[in-house]
């Protein structure tokens, strides 16, 4: 498989998902849609909603308990973990790193489905991550340990992490956390950018102005049901 999102145009479709918790509660229930290569699609609604268990079941981490997620005609459930890894990159929510690394280790773990077995990363990683930290900021915190840092340095690692995968598609879940609204809009402007170069691109979002400004469409959940999935319509007269 090719390292570039924007050569090929890729769908995914999220065929009558149901994911269900502790005793049978209903987390999410019969959520259906489909989304093409260059869309960016916003995912709101109060908490508790299904928002993370939507993204985390786009991610291949949760298995649905009804439907299926299929992605170029694959059933993701059936993607060997090297590829969905290659084609699916996902940021959850309060990231944190459990081991005292460098700036530069963090975002190379974004490339390790490109490796074979442990070794070092190749020239065109590590053009692909210097670029990226020059991107968010960070090349000059690039030999530090990544975990004295502010959390909102953090939050640009890990969000480098995400990009340098160059997955056909990016699961963000409150991707601007912790970031000032300088970052903010830096990183909704990166997210935008990664579906213009073919990425499908799903981010859980509270903020309805930057929704508004960079999503094609919105996608609200209510108690685990897609209630609606019209921009305009839910600007206009929105439920949550």
């Amino acid at each position: 498989m090719s390292d570039q999102a924007s050569e090929e145009t890729h769908q995914i479709h999220c065929e009558e998902v149901s994911f269900f918790g502790t005793g049978r509660s209903i987390i999410l229930n019969k959520v259906s849609f489909q989304a093409e290569s260059g869309e960016v699609l916003g995912i709101i609604g109060p908490n508790g909603s299904g928002k993370s268990s939507l993204l985390r079941c786009l991610a291949g981490l949760k298995m649905p308990d009804l439907g299926r997620i299929v992605l170029d005609g694959i059933d993701i459930s059936s993607m060997a973990l090297q590829e969905r890894a290659r084609r699916i990159s996902y940021l959850p929510a309060n990231p944190s790193m459990a081991w005292p690394i460098s700036v530069m280790e963090a975002v190379s773990l974004g490339r390790y489905p490109y490796s074979r077995g442990v070794k070092p990363i190749n020239d065109q990683s590590r053009e692909i991550i210097l670029s990226q930290l020059s991107a968010l900021g960070l090349d000059h915190l690039r030999e530090r340990s990544v975990n004295p840092h502010s959390s909102g340095e953090q939050m640009r690692v890990h969000l480098s992490r995400l990009f340098v995968t160059n997955a056909n598609i990016i699961l963000a879940d409150e991707p601007n956390s912790n970031l000032d609204p300088k970052y903010q809009l830096q990183t909704m402007s990166a997210l935008r950018a990664s579906a213009s170069r073919g990425a499908i691109v799903f981010i859980v979002l509270h903020d309805l102005a930057l929704a508004a400004n960079f999503c094609d469409e919105l996608y609200l959940l209510n108690k685990g049901e897609l209630v609606q999935a019209k921009k305009k319509e839910l600007l206009e007269d929105p439920k949550s």
